[in-house]
């Protein structure tokens, strides 16, 4: 958990130039590749479980990871709005799925964590910004 935190504050500081593809191979936590759509003007770099695509000038990003874990969605939210320190209100929108909001290093930011501890694994999405990029980002996200 404290790698996750220490990656959402590797993507706060994403910069750079764009990539030339529209796709990056991304690493899930137990290992599976999958892609993620990266537009133009946007970078990608990968983090533990996965990755994150940012804006060039930092106004928006998103990051999508795979973590192996037992606990359910509302569970891991707890467990990690802990381990960054926040206390946030964890909203329960429907079984194995929650978000929440939170201020780290200074950046609001909203995570959806979708985990329903049966199956070993917890999506976790953080996202700054929203806009329809940030969706197609999101839909994009192909095993």
């Amino acid at each position: 958990m404290k790698k996750i935190v220490l990656a959402l504050a590797l993507v706060l500081g994403l910069a750079g130039s764009a990539m030339a593809d529209q796709t990056h191979q991304c690493t899930a936590g137990d290992g599976q590749k999958f892609t993620i759509a990266v537009p133009e003007g946007w970078t990608a770099q990968d983090i533990e479980g996965g990755c994150a695509v940012a804006k060039a000038d930092g106004s928006e990003f998103i990051s999508v990871a795979y973590y192996q874990t037992s606990l359910n969605a509302k569970a891991f939210a707890e467990d990690l709005a802990r381990k960054m320190n926040v206390t946030p209100e964890i909203n329960e929108q429907e079984e194995g799925y929650v978000d929440f909001n939170a201020v780290v290093n200074g950046v609001k930011l909203n995570f959806t964590i979708t985990a329903d501890g049966t199956d070993g694994e917890a999506q976790v999405t953080t996202q700054k910004g929203e806009s329809e990029t940030l969706e197609m980002i999101f839909d994009s996200v192909a095993f």
